[in-house]
């Protein structure tokens, strides 16, 4: 993979000059239009591996491994591991998927969040244990940070819970 080739999209700039703002700590410079953990993850990474193209775009990489990953465990609970691997391999696989694994936009946290917002409310509903809702509306809260529209998401599982899971309530 080599990520410095491709053009820098407009949406990574915003996102990778306001890592850099954080890293320089000037936060009044920082742009509010997008979430904030985003730009927590680029700073921490120019901290580690020195401000530059490639290490912001490898907070992608990284949150689609593990979204990847994630996947694979929640297909592998609800299906068995055949499932799972396919699964995984076909989220891997998509052209979309892959482009937007290698650009530095907040939609690879956003899956990743999503898909263990799932992990553990299924968890939950399977095995009534509270902190895996605990955990479920804590990756909501982090999903929330990467991308705004993670809300849907959590009213949707806010109904799921009042109209099919009354009983793990009590």
């Amino acid at each position: 993979l080599d990520l410095t080739k491709t053009p820098i999209q407009w949406d990574e700039i915003a996102n990778l000059n306001d890592g850099m703002f954080l890293l320089r700590g000037e936060y009044r410079s920082m742009n509010l239009f997008y979430p904030p953990l985003f730009d927590v993850a680029a700073m921490i990474f120019f901290k580690v591996l020195g401000v530059s193209i490639l290490s912001g775009r490898l907070i992608s990489v990284l949150f689609s491994l593990l979204s990847l990953w994630v996947l694979f465990e929640l297909a592998n609970n609800l299906y068995g591991w055949k499932t799972a691997l396919v699964s995984s391999i076909l989220l891997g696989i998509m052209p979309g998927y892959i482009w937007l694994s290698r650009l530095a936009l907040i939609e690879t946290m956003l899956v990743f969040f999503f898909i263990l917002s799932m992990f553990f409310f299924f968890k939950w509903l399977r095995k009534n244990q509270d902190k895996m809702l605990v955990l479920s509306g804590l990756a909501l809260g982090l999903g929330f940070l990467a991308k705004y529209q993670m809300l849907i998401a959590g009213v949707i599982m806010i109904l799921s819970i009042l109209f099919l899971a009354r009983d793990h309530l009590r």
